[in-house]
């Protein structure tokens, strides 16, 4: 689970980075900035829930 929670966050990160800054429109900074909040959010939550199951294991 784990390595899930990696991949997704480097292909959200991936995909923020390929954003032309010096080009790039508010819409388009708009639109990215919200796609990384709302994947952070996702990451942050399957982590909390990986943490949780793990110490109900233990």
């Amino acid at each position: 689970m784990e390595q899930a929670i990696v991949i997704v966050a480097e292909q959200q990160l991936a995909l923020a980075e390929e954003l032309p800054l010096g080009s790039a429109g508010a819409e388009q900074f708009a639109y990215h900035f919200t796609s990384l909040k709302r994947s952070l959010r996702s990451v942050l939550q399957l982590f909390q829930e990986v943490t949780a199951a793990e110490k109900d294991t233990a």
